[in-house]
């Protein structure tokens, strides 16, 4: 498929009409507002002159009377517990009835005796006395072990 003079010309032709009228298209429209932020106006203050005074040096804090200080106005500050003059101080007492109402038992008090098993730290060797949930298998690990990497 190949393409004689006479259709080189004509396709010549339609480009530059595209062209032209791509050019009269902007020039008839108007120029798009930038986006984003508007650029920061600066304007510079006037200096003031400071008058010269004559250098001293100042006191240096020390950082205990730095904390000295910060103690004393602690210290001074007495705080008030508002708590007591809210209405959210009783509220509490109307769970007592839906408490009753959904406890079918009461919670017994913790009594259970239990004996302090003696074992040895399968890692270490360290011999320890330990409550025996703490037995897993008659197994047991002691806290410095179980603190190590891959333990």
């Amino acid at each position: 498929m190949s393409l004689n003079n006479n259709d080189i010309q004509q396709l010549i032709s339609i480009l530059q009409r595209g062209l032209t009228t791509e050019d009269s298209d902007r020039a008839v429209q108007p120029p798009q507002k930038k986006r984003g932020r508007p650029a920061k106006k600066i304007t510079k203050k006037p200096q003031t002159k400071k008058p010269k005074t004559s250098k001293t040096p100042k006191p240096t804090k020390t950082k205990s009377a730095k904390s000295a200080k910060s103690a004393k106005s602690v210290k001074s500050v007495k705080s008030v517990n508002k708590f007591d003059t809210m209405i959210e101080k009783t509220f509490h007492t109307e769970d007592t009835a839906i408490d009753k109402l959904l406890n079918k038992q009461a919670p017994g008090p913790r009594t259970r005796e239990f004996q302090l098993s003696s074992v040895k730290c399968m890692r270490c060797g360290r011999q320890e006395e330990v409550h025996p949930v703490l037995l897993r298998n008659n197994e047991y690990r002691c806290n410095k072990c179980s603190a190590l990497p891959g333990a």
